[in-house]
């Protein structure tokens, strides 16, 4: 294979990333359980972001989660330069809206809750990274 077909091979990789949808992500998830009003950490798991066929769905592996959680949801995805926002559309009435902003980086993130018409850090450590 010569230089230039194999400048067109990679280029077509890369677009092909942009045109047909980007493989699934995940990123190592810290969850916790409500003890006594008081956050305890439970199971390390994972969420994955899967925008296959340009229709983004969030799954989220953890231990026992609550039923809001326990199958693939619909997403929002937005893109900036440094984050990733994946906004979850709930699943049952009663599930709270949440979304995690994580680092494109893979080096952290964390997980907000609705308050209001704006958006708050939940205030734990849910070490968001890629998971490898």
């Amino acid at each position: 294979m010569n230089e230039r077909q194999l400048f067109l091979v990679v280029g077509f990789i890369w677009l092909s990333s942009f045109c047909f949808g980007a493989a699934a992500q995940t990123w190592n998830y810290q969850a916790y359980r409500n003890v006594g009003g008081t956050p305890q950490q439970s199971a390390m798991g994972d969420v994955t972001l899967d925008e296959k066929g340009g229709k983004p769905t969030f799954q989220m592996t953890a231990g026992q989660l609550d039923q809001c959680y326990q199958t693939p949801l619909d997403a929002v995805v937005e893109r900036t330069d440094e984050t990733i926002t994946i906004t979850i559309v709930p699943l049952l009435r009663g599930c709270g809206d949440v979304r995690f902003v994580i680092k494109k980086d893979g080096t952290g993130g964390r997980r907000e809750v609705k308050a209001g018409s704006g958006w708050r850090w939940d205030g734990l450590d849910r070490g968001l990274s890629i998971k490898k």
